[in-house]
């Protein structure tokens, strides 16, 4: 707190922090919150009146003044004093205008850094001129990208070119000076700008298609007018997109099994990082689900996994549906079972860099308590559905599954020992 423009801190060995020099180096994120709150909350308002006004005998022309706003403007003025014309409270923000005046006329950044537009500058501490000069060195810096652009558009490469281009990465490396991957881009770039651009148009759909899988539906559609790319429905029916659910995915499975016709394949599964919160979705039956709890690692039980959304409870407490759904949210939060990681699997073929990998499986893991067994308790059923139908017929062409991959050294290390440990011996 503040009182008599010293500062008395109510932490406990804080006794130092009487000045506010040393307040606020002790109370960063204090000060910060103090200096934002200050910024969103101007104390007077410069009110534009250009008069002659008559103090002692002589007249000054002014072109406004300063209305107070907190306190609020008294709404008369003294006819006497050191300031006539101006009620107490607004007399009151007379520091504020020289402090005002001494960062427009003192306050300074490094040589030649424009301060208008820098984070934390007030474009009223501007010095006159300064704002003009800043906009002008924008359209410099717009001009000359302007002028590289135009550069890219008139770039021109024969057959002849392009092929001693390419033989002197080949028998040099990549050049320093004229590198080949830039004049690759340089000329996709001019092409894409031409006119005449309709035969790159399955490009451009291809980088879409691509961002949209890289920054998902909602961030893409927000980014893809700043970059130009088409719609987000554009994006998405330029590559196919398959529904995964929850848990083993046979038809998944399935498709590998028809996609890499009897090569050789191993299962690799990656942990990617949840936003640890319930979400509601549709099922095939079109029936709402709940995801984001955390499964048991025992796949035994995935079966059960599915969280149903509540029904209310009078003897619990619920008033409604939405009580409902908030007791069983606390319920999770209480006992740490919202998922912070989803388990992703895939099939990748060992004999082929055609054959695209199939993501047949994923789930989100336990926060603690997942094992190297429950790791081959996984492999286990995923092998029995490699090879056998759901109903426990043998499946006439089977999935060849040889092995496993996991980024997790010592975890896929347990397993294998575990699992060379109950063979039998020869």
């Amino acid at each position: 707190m503040v009182l008599q423009n010293a500062i008395r801190c109510v932490r406990s060995g804080h006794s130092s922090c009487r000045k506010f020099k040393t307040w606020k180096m002790r109370h960063p994120r204090e000060y910060q919150s103090l200096k934002e709150k200050a910024e969103k909350s101007p104390k007077s308002v410069y009110i534009p009146n250009p008069k002659t006004i008559s103090i002692d005998g002589q007249k000054f022309d002014v072109d406004g003044g300063i209305k107070s706003l907190d306190p609020p403007c008294l709404g008369f003025a003294f006819t006497s004093g050191k300031h006539p014309y101006t009620c107490l409270n607004c007399q009151g923000q007379l520091p504020n205008l020289k402090n005002l005046m001494r960062k427009r006329t003192k306050a300074t950044y490094a040589d030649g850094m424009p301060r208008v537009g820098m984070k934390g500058f007030r474009s009223d501490y501007a010095k006159h001129g300064e704002e003009l000069k800043a906009f002008k060195l924008s359209e410099k810096a717009k001009k000359e990208i302007s002028e590289t652009s135009s550069s890219l558009m008139n770039l021109v490469n024969k057959p002849k070119s392009w092929s001693d281009l390419l033989l002197e990465s080949c028998l040099k490396g990549v050049s320093q000076s004229n590198p080949v991957q830039v004049t690759v881009l340089r000329n996709l770039v001019s092409k894409l700008k031409s006119k005449n651009n309709t035969k790159y148009v399955d490009i451009i759909k291809d980088l879409s298609a691509l961002h949209k899988n890289r920054l998902g539906l909602k961030n893409y559609a927000l980014l893809a007018d700043i970059f130009g790319l088409p719609s987000g429905t554009t994006a998405s029916k330029q590559v196919k997109s398959i529904r995964l659910e929850p848990g083993f995915n046979i038809d998944a499975i399935e498709r590998a099994i028809s996609q890499y016709e009897g090569l050789p394949v191993i299962e690799c599964s990656d942990e990617a990082r949840a936003l640890r919160f319930i979400e509601p979705r549709l099922d095939k039956n079109g029936s709402l689900e709940l995801i984001g709890q955390c499964w048991n690692p025992n796949v035994d039980t995935w079966d059960n996994q599915v969280l149903k959304v509540p029904k209310v409870d009078y003897e619990k407490g619920d008033v409604d549906e939405f009580s409902a759904l908030k007791r069983l949210v606390e319920q999770l939060i209480n006992s740490d079972s919202l998922a912070k990681s989803v388990s992703l699997h895939n099939f990748t073929a060992l004999c082929s860099t055609e054959k695209p990998d199939v993501a047949h499986c994923m789930w989100p893991t336990p926060n603690s308590g997942y094992k190297a067994t429950h790791l081959l308790k996984f492999l286990e059923k995923l092998r029995w559905l490699s090879f056998y139908n759901q109903n426990g017929s043998p499946r006439h062409k089977p999935l060849a599954l040889i092995g496993f991959s996991t980024d997790s050294a010592g975890f896929s290390l347990h397993a294998s020992v575990i699992n060379d440990s109950h063979r039998a011996p020869c």
